[in-house]
């Protein structure tokens, strides 16, 4: 089934063409609303409202620009959605007040030899108010002043949540390299 016919037979309720674009598509955004959630019952729960939205608006879906990055950014926005649901506003507050820092220059080269695996497992064991701009930023591409918007937060907060997940990684990683090569 190709696109254009697959977005046909979902805006005309087909259930066929719904399994398909389900099972095409599931274990991307599956990944995708994992990385904005620690538990996977959160997660599943996320995933479930993206594809209900994604079915509810699909007849909006213009054509412009990819197909996948439509549902991407349905399924991101979902997850937001979520994230500002259920945030602490202590938490999603924490660091309003703080300076920006330069980020220092370092060598990574060794980071490459780190299975991707463990790399999503440090992401995902950040806080959640670094892990979600470090997955808008890094992972999503978002620029600050989006992710300021997205999140309500200043774009100060954003470059200063980004920089602190990234400081975190590299500590948590750091740990892990040194500690395979001690081994």
């Amino acid at each position: 089934m190709n696109e254009p016919e697959l977005i046909s037979g979902c805006v005309q309720g087909s259930r066929k063409a719904q399994q398909f674009l389900y099972q095409k598509y599931r274990g991307l955004l599956f990944a995708i609303c994992c990385r904005y959630t620690k538990d996977k019952d959160e997660a599943k729960d996320i995933f479930q409202e993206a594809f209900i939205k994604i079915f509810e608006n699909i007849s909006n879906y213009r054509q412009q620009g990819s197909f996948e990055g439509w549902l991407k950014r349905i399924t991101v926005n979902t997850a937001l959605n979520y994230y500002r649901k259920n945030s602490k506003s202590v938490t999603s507050r924490i660091d309003e007040s703080f300076e920006v820092e330069q980020d220092e220059p370092a060598e990574i080269s060794w980071i490459a030899s780190i299975p991707e695996a463990v790399l999503l497992k440090s992401i995902s064991d950040l806080p959640e108010e670094l892990r979600v701009v470090f997955n808008l930023s890094a992972i999503e591409n978002y620029s600050h002043k989006e992710i300021a918007d997205l999140l309500q937060i200043k774009e100060d907060t954003s470059r200063t949540r980004l920089l602190r997940a990234r400081r975190r990684l590299m500590e948590q990683l750091s740990k892990l390299y040194k500690h395979q090569v001690n081994q």
